[in-house]
């Protein structure tokens, strides 16, 4: 019960400081993946980015099965030091939120990496500050993980059921992901849920 209401409240402050929300849709999920499509919005529900990205390889059938998003769709997009300035600008100083903060925070310093090289590390700052609604819902849904101590992780798809926030676009778009998101984070200010 303690963990809930810290979970609500921390929710309720992200909510007040307006934190940019993104997601990201990416060739994969392994050392070589690189973001194909990004979006971020605020916590009113602002648009502030959506645009795919054109990668430097193609885009797997794997990773097409799961988001729907193909070489066709990307072949006009632009280029990730474009996407990285203009999502630069949107984040300025502040944390981002993710919904699985580690992994959007890992593609971004590794499409970072494998742009820019030796330079990435001036982008480093950007794709550390982050936290992470994943693990904040999992203290508020409270259930015990597999080691009995720790939280247990939901997947969005799941947390968005559970809550009653209905999904708007396709699972697995990062626009679609980045609103669920800020469902959920109003659902847990609110101290709503189904408990």
């Amino acid at each position: 019960m303690i963990r809930k209401k810290l979970a609500s409240q921390q929710a309720a402050i992200w909510l007040r400081e307006n934190r940019v929300i993104i997601d990201t849709e990416t060739t994969g999920l392994g050392p070589e993946a690189e973001i194909v499509e990004i979006a971020a919005i605020n916590c009113a529900g602002r648009v502030l980015l959506n645009t795919f990205v054109r990668p430097r390889s193609a885009i797997p059938a794997e990773a097409s099965a799961i988001h729907g998003i193909t070489d066709e769709m990307v072949s006009g997009a632009p280029r990730w030091p474009e996407v990285m300035g203009k999502l630069a600008s949107v984040i300025g100083d502040k944390k981002f939120l993710a919904y699985n903060a580690d992994f959007d925070s890992r593609l971004l310093r590794q499409t970072s990496e494998q742009t820019f090289g030796s330079n990435a590390r001036l982008f480093t700052p950007l794709v550390c500050w982050h936290e992470c609604a994943m693990l904040l819902y999992a203290d508020y849904r409270d259930k015990p993980g597999r080691d009995g101590r720790s939280a247990k992780w939901h997947r969005l798809e799941d947390a968005g059921k559970y809550e009653g926030v209905n999904r708007l676009g396709s699972a697995h778009r990062a626009m679609s992901d980045c609103l669920m998101t800020l469902g959920i984070i109003e659902k847990m200010a609110r101290g709503g849920g189904n408990e």
